[in-house]
């Protein structure tokens, strides 16, 4: 199986206001590969499916697609 990365989400951190959300979120998905986000309500599995989707843009942290850096574009709402 190719274990190529296709997508690296590294150091993400996002906060509402006051409220910290994600701390530090890393993640790889190689090719090939299912992943699943699983926790309790509020541990922030929407927000990070939001910002590898590009609807929210991270506060710190990058993403890497392909050899890539998209960072900017989620941040800019281009993704």
């Amino acid at each position: 199986m190719n274990n190529e990365v296709l997508l690296e989400v590294t150091g993400i951190h996002k906060r509402f206001e006051d409220q910290v959300v994600l701390c530090g979120a890393d993640m790889n998905i190689c090719s090939g590969e299912v992943h699943v986000l699983l926790g309790q309500n509020a541990t922030g599995k929407s927000t990070l499916a939001k910002i590898i989707a590009g609807v929210a843009a991270p506060d710190e942290g990058r993403i890497l697609h392909g050899n890539m850096d998209v960072t900017a574009f989620t941040k800019a709402g281009m993704l």
